[in-house]
């Protein structure tokens, strides 16, 4: 009789220990799925901005000043000289890039604000872009405020070492031009905005592709599912670190892909702190209790 009661109680602290170590192995690890985020793309889109160009004295007078009509595609004539004795590839024009370059002018005369930023409207290179659906990988802009004809314009931005850079800038394929005569501070003037870009295709402008966008999804699921399991650990656990520790990894986890994934969602380019998100989500497991 003693020895049939030892059986069973050593068969019974076996079958605790079983259930203990089973929980243990079956507890959040980290799987396959859930060990790294793979991007197609590793930066935003990038803009460059050289400062606005006066190519007037500031002392000129309101009235009796009069110019020849200059027209965009003569700028782009000119700009295009220039760039073949440095030797960089011939610009085409764009429309889109000249609907933007417009945007710009229109809302330089409307808010007298001479500068790349627009605390206003906003009207700037960064959101005219979207706005014409301009998809890029690099984009800049040349401003000029002049009273002069268009050799004149192209000859100040020669003229100017920041402006020169961006408009003989051998990486760049496409532009559009903007011209406006109008009143701005008390002088009649011409104002230039030429709009520079490199065209992307839609995967490299937004940084990820349609299958990072499923990749994203399934690690989501898959890290709703891993708390589901945590959390019914420690309904049977309360007291567990371990498993309360697993709960704060994954919620950290689930939270860098839910800003992710609601970037992706609303087609949205990625932004640098989206590429941050990203290494955040990969070098996160690494906090994960072994």
């Amino acid at each position: 009789m003693m020895r049939w009661k030892l059986f069973l109680i050593i068969g019974i602290v076996l079958l605790i220990l079983t259930i203990a170590v089973g929980r243990r192995l079956t507890s959040p690890v980290m799987i396959n799925g859930l060990a790294s985020l793979t991007i197609s793309s590793t930066h935003p889109p990038e803009i460059y901005l050289s400062g606005p160009l006066k190519l007037f004295p500031s002392a000129l007078p309101v009235l009796g000043w009069d110019t020849e009509e200059i027209i965009p595609s003569e700028i782009i004539k000119l700009v295009n000289e220039e760039r073949r004795k440095a030797g960089s590839p011939v610009l085409k024009e764009n429309s889109k890039l000249a609907q933007a370059a417009n945007m710009r002018v229109m809302t330089i005369l409307k808010n007298q604000n001479f500068s790349h930023e627009d605390p206003i409207d906003h009207i700037q290179l960064s959101t005219v872009l979207p706005r014409v659906d301009y998809l890029f990988s690099y984009a800049s802009e040349n401003m000029g405020l002049a009273q002069d004809k268009a050799s004149g314009i192209v000859h100040g931005f020669m003229s100017s070492p920041s402006h020169k850079q961006n408009l003989l800038d051998s990486k760049l394929v496409e532009t559009g031009v903007a011209v406006r005569k109008g009143q701005f501070k008390g002088n009649y003037v011409v104002i230039v905005v030429q709009v520079f870009a490199i065209p992307a295709s839609k995967e490299a402008y937004l940084g990820y592709s349609q299958d990072d966008k499923v990749q994203v999804q399934n690690l989501l699921d898959g890290v709703d599912n891993q708390l589901v399991r945590t959390r019914g650990f420690l309904v049977a656990s309360p007291d567990s670190q371990y498993y309360k520790d697993w709960e704060k990894v994954l919620l950290n986890q689930k939270q860098r892909l839910s800003e992710i994934y609601q970037q992706m969602l609303s087609d949205s380019s990625f932004e640098q702190r989206h590429y941050a998100l990203v290494a955040a989500y990969n070098s996160g497991w690494q906090g994960a209790p072994r």
